[in-house]
């Protein structure tokens, strides 16, 4: 029991706390409120994730419908990848590797499980986030990657690599090298598939500086000093969108706004000679 202590001193209620994580060179994390209790059936029989971790890979940690939230946001994310593909090439089940670069506690890569013939994986920062995605989703490989490249994969291993919510909170200095990564381990003809913040965002968002910014055709960004987290946001205009792609030599195949449903991100999807 933690003790709430008024301004007088006098204890004034109890809450019982509920462990989140412990990590060694850190501390113990403790939220003060039960944990939701998650539905009694999930359609893919895969195992839900604790909720602190939707709460970081979503950032939403409201109880209410956390795990149902977690649940259709992904599955309609993944659909939206479908559709993207499909108008630009091969559909995921023709695929042989797919690879979700930020996957988190694979909130849209589980939504591969039934996939027949294809090799999932997913690599991450979040080192806690990986190990629990090892052993609850088995259909899959995982590895380990920095906040900079490069990723723990050979030249030209995947046929399609996408990242959701990913370059929305990579600063400039991040977005090239992290795409030259992406773009190394695409085989020829395969695809990269980016979700962005475009100009739906920016509107909603973006004042000041920062709109003029993304007006001009530059790279604008949000609460940069919170690098690192969801917090820090970007947002790519057409003009940045087109120099990324060609310092890569990647064809622009589709662009899909407000694609990604959480999140109202657009979907660019790329090709690599």
């Amino acid at each position: 029991m933690i003790p709430c202590v008024g301004s007088e001193g006098r204890k004034e209620r109890a809450v019982v706390d509920h462990r989140v994580v412990l990590d060694d060179d850190v501390c113990t994390i403790v939220a003060l409120q039960p944990a939701p209790v998650p539905p009694a059936h999930v359609q893919d029989g895969l195992p839900l994730p604790p909720p602190e971790f939707i709460g970081l890979t979503m950032g939403i940690f409201d109880v209410p419908g956390l795990y149902e939230g977690f649940l259709q946001s992904g599955a309609l994310d993944a659909q939206s990848i479908r559709e993207a593909l499909r108008a630009g090439g091969p559909g995921v089940r023709r695929l042989e590797s797919i690879l979700d670069f930020g996957c988190g506690c694979g909130r849209v890569l589980r939504h591969w499980s039934a996939l027949p013939d294809t090799r999932v994986h997913g690599s991450d920062f979040n080192p806690h986030m990986i190990d629990w995605c090892r052993r609850s989703l088995p259909f899959a490989g995982f590895t380990l990657n920095g906040v900079a490249p490069p990723l723990q994969y050979e030249d030209e291993s995947f046929d399609l690599v996408y990242a959701v919510s990913v370059f929305t909170h990579l600063l400039e200095p991040l977005q090239l090298p992290w795409l030259t990564e992406l773009t190394r381990i695409v085989r020829p003809g395969g695809r990269v598939l980016l979700s962005l913040n475009g100009a739906q965002q920016a509107e909603a968002l973006l004042d000041g500086d920062g709109r003029e910014r993304f007006g001009s055709g530059e790279l604008a960004q949000i609460w940069a000093e919170r690098a690192g987290t969801n917090a820090c946001t970007v947002f790519h205009p057409a003009p940045y969108r087109r120099q990324l792609a060609a310092a890569d030599c990647l064809e622009i195949v589709a662009e899909h706004p407000d694609a990604v449903c959480n999140a109202g991100q657009d979907i660019l999807l790329l090709r690599k000679p």
